[in-house]
């Protein structure tokens, strides 16, 4: 965790928009960890991490990786991984940036990473390598 990172910060209790429109609850991902990131189309250092964390996801399968598009339609979002060729579980939209708002997301991308409880155990604000997400699920599996 970053310095200056408060303690003990919870997994915000929000409902988000699938891209077919169902709704999820971001608290329903506890009990395995989490990464949460923060992202959108237009940002060019959210498209070059995107594969890296969608690659993850998919190494990762006891891992919760969530996708937050901020303040984009389903159908730009579509547009992006289908011209980009990908396709990540657990995209969700937050038109009105409640998440952003609520996870204190200053820029994009941001990635946040939750403990099993739902409880933060670090964040990440910039892109991301492949080695620096997986250094950071490896942490999220050490802790109990």
């Amino acid at each position: 965790m970053h310095a200056g990172q408060p303690a003990n910060v919870p997994l915000p209790a929000l409902t988000l928009q699938q891209l077919d429109g169902g709704a999820v609850a971001l608290d329903g991902f506890k009990g395995h960890p989490l990464v949460v990131n923060l992202w959108a189309t237009w940002c060019p250092p959210c498209r070059r991490e995107m594969p890296a964390l969608v690659a993850a996801q998919v190494a990762n399968p006891d891992v919760a990786f969530v996708f937050v598009n901020t303040g984009e339609d389903a159908a730009t979002v579509q547009r992006y991984l289908s011209d980009a060729g990908l396709a990540p579980q657990n995209v969700l939209l937050d038109r009105t940036r409640a998440a952003a708002r609520a996870m204190d997301a200053v820029g994009y991308p941001t990635t946040l990473f939750y403990d099993r409880h739902g409880m933060l155990a670090g964040r990440h604000m910039g892109e991301l390598s492949r080695a620096a997400v997986d250094e950071q699920v490896a942490r999220l599996r050490a802790a109990h």
